[in-house]
């Protein structure tokens, strides 16, 4: 399956981010139109048409098939951006096609009230001539579809398709998103100039114009050419598939991105680059890619920013950005990609030797900067940047908000090490830009001279950076780099030799880093491999890997800052299960279901000099009370209960491990679960409503020490398991109510103390339980038990049928409903 997306992701965290930064494509950027016109240009082909003398709208041709164009015409005016085939191909042979794209259409109006309009869909064409649109925005001065305008057009089918829209802006392009459903109408009409038909598979309802919010949004080409060909009409060879924009009778903007083209059985179909590869290129605004065997990157900030390319390897760049005050930093790089998918050990061995030419008056940089690839993290995208900066203007820092890591020397240069990291939030996850520098002692005083050569092996700036412990992709580019800063200026890059080592395989590296955990604030949790991992508590750390081992460390408690007194609350550790439900969306667990929890931990040193500390390790199952959800919190009643499993404690094991003070404890009996006996505690409170009870379910006899060869030095480990729905039944029917489950955990609870410990493993599973069927001589003899009556019950007879730990009519009243099958014959 081939997917085309190249550009799109930093397209649109530029227009994002940095509004005024559009992402445009080269040898055609910022043409003005007054003709007609089409090519090819990085794979993919652009179509232009402007049928009003009196106008000229601007176009711009983007990385990945996007494009963005202004209009102010009274006659006709068209844009298309797509993939041209190398050669036509059978519709069936191409396979599922999905095409995903954002498009944001701005009007000021119609300046012609009868025949405005703005329309904006996919495009297709076969070898036969015919044109098929799929018209997805259509808007017009009178409010007149084109099909109504145009009596040629005759309706011959209607579809009912699945779309799929995602309405988050950055991302990755498999994000699933929503499906919703869509009607299309299809109609058709013959081309006066003999070539072909047009087939327009119009929606119902069209998407609107001038809205506030977009979203990217995923549609089904497959099922419109099956449609069609389902009239009995001939599709024949697809040439090629794109966004069209056309518009008349208005003046307006649109920006229209190409997210990814699927095509699954068609590996590769778009044509080499018609350009010659030697001819010095301008680019202007933001754009990337590989020219001549080098990497180029720019993202020019101002109009008067440009780069322009010098075969093979050099670069010329201009820029503007004195009035630069929101680290919009003028960028220009030239250098080599990595192979896709080498481990980041590929920068270690990786070496740049470069000369670069300069005069600028502002701030601003010179360096060599290795660029590791994007990678997802359950919450946030990470990116990693390494600068080692041989030339600045005098005092240049990173941003105001750099941290100073120290000192490094290499081959006798020193270097200041800052950590420059920014995140940003979108309307989708968060990105996290690690970027590190390490500016060199001489970096000011080149920067007075006005030219730099530097050559770096780069093993030494990677180690420090590994050395760091933070996520690292996959190696990306290694570059010469000016940036702009805040000044105006000019640079030439007049020599650049890159050494990349050869292909070193990631070997899990980057998978295992998805599964990194590093928790360290209040409530932080992170999902990963089916669990959730959280800590609960300040000056708390957790980290380590999923499915691998989990470290556990904790100082001395720090009152939050919006905390009214220095009081100590209970912290804790937490993995496990979240936001359990049955198969009607409700929390909770079937009757015959079981929450079965095993682990494996060393527990280090806890030590305290304060009176009351205590910890336990164990389960902890947070229940919620449907009634009280339901209610929206007016109903006078608890909202839930809280238990705690402890398996192995230290300390008095009072209520202050499970939420605060309350009423004196309850003695409320003892349950049998896993064949373990527990004392069950309650601590109830005397209001009702938004409260509830918290219950430990204490072990009689706790865990003992297991031996071991691996244990963790200084640790002691426990091993131990619960099924805490069990649990949870049986505490039940000792007379407190524990509705339906919500959260499980294993837990380790900390309260007045300080420790460490080590993970080894936590499983937990979700499983349904054979559901025990009953005679009418269990009934009668329960019946008869009930009712006082002398009875032998069979040895080994479990009548506690609803899981509550108790023997009663609710018992009874289950049975009869499990009766055996040959009892009903």
């Amino acid at each position: 399956m081939k997917k085309h997306t190249k550009g799109f992701l930093s397209a649109v965290i530029s227009a994002a981010l940095c509004t005024a930064s559009i992402p445009v494509q080269t040898v055609n950027a910022d043409i003005v139109i007054d003709h007609d016109c089409s090519g090819i240009d990085k794979s993919y082909y652009y179509e232009i048409a402007n049928n009003d003398k009196d106008s000229q709208p601007n176009f711009l041709i983007q990385p990945g098939g996007c494009f963005r164009c202004e209009w102010d015409n009274e006659e006709g005016f068209r844009t298309g951006r797509g993939l041209k085939f190398a050669s036509p191909v059978s519709y069936k042979e191409l396979g599922n096609i999905t095409y995903k794209y954002w498009k944001r259409i701005d009007t000021e109006g119609y300046t012609d009230s009868k025949n405005g309009y703005v329309r904006l869909g996919v495009r297709l064409h076969n070898s036969k001539g015919d044109v098929i649109d799929i018209l997805e925005v259509e808007d017009s001065a009178d409010g007149r579809s084109i099909v109504e305008k145009d009596e040629n057009y005759k309706e011959i089918g209607k579809l009912c398709s699945e779309e799929v829209f995602h309405d988050t802006l950055f991302g990755l392009i498999d994000v699933k998103g929503d499906a919703y459903a869509v009607d299309y109408t299809l109609y058709s009409r013959e081309n006066g100039d003999e070539n072909g038909n047009t087939f327009i598979f119009r929606r119902d309802v069209p998407m609107t114009i001038n809205n506030d919010i977009e979203d990217d949004r995923r549609i089904n080409i497959t099922d419109k050419l099956n449609a069609l060909a389902a009239t009995g009409y001939d599709i024949g060879e697809i040439t090629d598939i794109g966004l069209f924009l056309e518009s008349a009778g208005s003046k307006g903007s649109a920006y229209v991105y190409t997210v990814d083209v699927s095509i699954e059985n068609m590996p590769e179909l778009a044509p080499d680059e018609y350009e010659d590869e030697e001819a010095a290129v301008t680019l202007k605004d933001i754009d990337y890619g590989v020219r001549t065997g080098y990497y180029y990157h720019i993202e020019g900030r101002g109009e008067k920013d440009q780069m322009v390319l010098i075969a093979p390897s050099q670069f010329s760049a201009e820029w503007d950005a004195r009035d630069n005050s929101y680290n919009n930093d003028p960028i220009f790089e030239r250098g080599k990609q990595y192979e896709p998918g080498q481990s980041y050990k590929a920068i270690s061995g990786s070496s740049i030797e470069y000369t670069m030419d300069f005069e600028a008056s502002g701030s601003f940089a010179v360096s060599a900067a290795a660029k590791l690839g994007v990678i997802e993290m359950p919450e946030y995208y990470v990116y990693t940047d390494i600068y080692v900066v041989d030339a600045c203007s005098q005092g240049w820092v990173p941003s105001k908000n750099a941290q100073n890591l120290g000192k490094l020397t290499v081959d006798g240069v020193d270097y200041d090490v800052y950590d420059g990291s920014q995140s940003w939030m979108g309307t989708g996850k968060s990105q996290l830009k690690q970027r590190y520098y390490f500016i060199s002692r001489d970096a000011a005083e080149n920067g007075m001279k006005g030219t730099v050569t530097a050559k770096h092996d780069i093993a030494p700036f990677m180690e420090y950076v590994h050395n760091l412990g933070i996520v690292l992709g996959c190696a990306d580019v290694l570059v010469a780099q000016v940036n702009g800063s805040v000044s105006v200026g000019s640079a030439e890059l007049v020599k650049l030799d890159v050494e990349l080592p050869e292909f070193i395989a990631d070997e899990g590296e980057y998978e295992r880093m998805t599964r990194k955990i590093d928790l360290n604030d209040w409530h932080n949790s992170v999902y990963l491999k089916g669990l959730h991992y959280g800590v609960n508590g300040t000056a708390m750390t957790m980290y380590g890997y999923a499915d691998e081992k989990i470290n556990y460390e904790w100082g001395e408690y720090q009152p939050g800052v919006f905390a009214s007194n220095n009081a100590e609350f209970a912290r804790s550790f937490n993995i496990g299960l979240c936001e359990i439900q049955r198969e009607n969306y409700e929390y909770g667990c079937e009757s015959n279901e079981s929450l079965l929890f095993d682990y494996n931990i060393d527990i280090g040193d806890i030590s305290s000099d304060k009176e009351g500390s205590e910890w336990a390790l164990g389960g902890f199952i947070n229940c919620i009370n449907e009634e009280y959800l339901h209610s929206m919190g007016e109903a006078d009643c608890y909202f839930g209960c809280y238990i705690l499993i402890a398996d192995k404690w230290e300390g008095e094991l009072t209520s202050e491990l499970v939420y605060g003070s309350f009423r004196d404890p309850e003695k409320l009996g003892v349950i049998e679960s896993g064949g373990v006996k527990y004392d069950v505690i309650a601590y109830i409170p005397e209001v009702r409503k938004d409260n509830l009870p918290f219950v430990i379910v204490k072990r009689q006899k706790q865990l003992e020490a297991v031996e071991a060869d691996d244990v963790s030095d200084g640790c002691i480990r426990y091993e131990g398991s619960f099924d805490a729905a069990d649990i949870a039944r049986k505490v039940s029917g000792l007379g407190i109510d524990t509705y339906d489950i919500q959260d499980v955990y294993f837990t380790l609870k900390i309260f007045k103390n300080t420790g460490s410990a080590v993970v080894n493993s936590v499983s937990a599973k979700r499983t349904e339980n054979d559901i025990a069927v009953y005679t009418a001589d269990d009934i009668r003899n329960f019946k008869s038990f009930l009712l006082g009556e002398k009875i032998e019950i069979p040895t080994g007879a479990d009548y506690d049928v609803n899981g509550d730990g108790i023997w009663d009519i609710h018992d009874l009243c289950v049975m009869r409903s499990r009766i055996a099958p040959t009892e009903l014959n």
